[in-house]
């Protein structure tokens, strides 16, 4: 009894996950050329924030039960997140583009750095 009363203690609270602004990555973002922590930050959660989007769209697609081939998923994944990115794009241009969106839209920093990357990618490449 002394067990399940702990496990409730433990789980009984509501589980807040946290998202970092625009303003946090921006800050963080602010010098790449160095190889320091906060430039590791910058780009490994723009890249992350990235590639999370593509697998949480490719899974939507999967599990709402699109079928197709690899690559005929991958583009309606892109379609779905409006965000098609030409043959060759390379990680330093999506981390460029997603920084320069937010230097150039200060107002917007205060809401969630993922849905601003999303919005940087989807206005930089947008799907025909």
């Amino acid at each position: 009894m002394k067990c399940v009363a702990v496990i409730l203690c433990l789980v009984g609270g509501p589980l807040v996950g946290q998202t970092a602004s625009g303003n946090e990555i921006a800050a963080a973002c602010e010098n790449t050329d160095n190889a320091d922590v906060k430039t590791g930050y910058c780009i490994g959660y723009i890249i992350g924030a990235w590639e999370g989007m593509k697998i949480g769209a490719f899974q939507m697609l999967i599990v709402g039960g699109v079928t197709g081939s690899t690559s005929e998923l991958d583009q309606t994944a892109n379609n779905l997140l409006g965000i098609c990115l030409p043959e060759g794009v390379e990680r330093g241009q999506i981390v460029d583009v997603s920084t320069n969106y937010l230097a150039n839209n200060p107002a917007k920093r205060h809401l969630p750095a993922r849905s601003l990357i999303r919005d940087a990618l989807a206005e930089s490449f947008p799907c025909e």
